[in-house]
């Protein structure tokens, strides 16, 4: 860890051409997936990185603070925070000088290319009009859905049930629940409409003899959110409950708290 974080302020940058234009860039990535980038110069160091597509393709839960202009992306081990017009990462609050300052573009708060590098101790290669940032701090979070679906099973063999079976209805119910309260900036079992769980569940043509729900938000790891989920009298006697028999689980990153968790229990008809 110490290691790591010294190493923040000296991102190696390599370059396989003899110069690098701004114009010249067609595509960002972070190992291995894409990055959104507004260019704001003439040159490469001029292109801006909204912090969200940078931080949410690193593995990062990401959350904006609009009163004092700030972002904070975290995971268990780093917490990333940077102001708009301040030329400072704090990283675990330790605060590094970058050579430009993060801004606010077309509304998007937004990172200079050096000091996203800084901040991922990333480093950056520029090669056929694309840029790659190769990052050690990035996670891949593709499987942790199911993860957390291992965890809860777990927590069930410990109390002699059986394990749930992964249901990829349920893992869209789950995946829809959480992209709408993102989008309509709520946090609820119920919609704005008032639609309940069950509800929601017999539109999208789930038949069950009996089903629960459970939600989260801002837990960044499926470790973090089956351990708030078991702290919790109400989620944990879902989870233990062996009337339900199937489960789906899903998580969508955005809205004010970052990152957002269903689980949908049933046993189907």
């Amino acid at each position: 860890m110490r290691r790591l974080i010294s190493a923040v302020a000296a991102a190696t940058v390599l370059f396989c051409v003899n110069t690098a234009y701004a114009d010249d860039v067609n595509n960002i990535y972070l190992n291995g997936s894409p990055v959104d980038f507004v260019k704001t110069g003439f040159s490469y160091s001029e292109v801006m990185l909204p912090a969200r597509s940078l931080f949410e393709a690193a593995g990062f839960t990401v959350q904006w603070f609009e009163e004092d202009k700030r972002v904070t992306a975290f995971n268990t081990d780093f917490n990333i925070t940077m102001f708009a017009e301040d030329d400072h990462i704090y990283i675990n609050k330790i605060g590094y000088l970058t050579a430009e300052k993060m801004s606010i573009v077309n509304g998007v708060f937004s990172i200079p290319l050096n000091a996203a590098a800084q901040a991922l101790d990333a480093v950056i290669l520029y090669e056929d009009n694309e840029i790659t940032l190769t990052s050690s701090m990035a996670v891949d979070t593709s499987g942790w859905a199911y993860d957390a679906f291992v965890l809860v099973n777990e927590e069930r063999e410990k109390n002699g049930l059986s394990p749930l079976i992964w249901n990829s209805e349920l893992v869209g119910l789950a995946e829809q629940h959480c992209t709408d309260m993102i989008t309509r900036n709520y946090f609820s079992h119920y919609t704005p409409e008032g639609f309940t769980p069950f509800d929601r569940m017999r539109q999208y043509g789930i038949r069950y003899s009996a089903a629960a729900e459970n939600l989260a938000a801002g837990q960044p790891t499926p470790e973090s959110v089956v351990n708030a989920w078991m702290e919790s009298d109400g989620h944990r006697s879902n989870i233990l409950n062996a009337e339900l028999k199937e489960a789906g689980i899903a998580f969508v990153r955005g809205g004010e708290y970052g990152i957002y968790w269903a689980q949908e229990f049933a046993t189907t008809k």
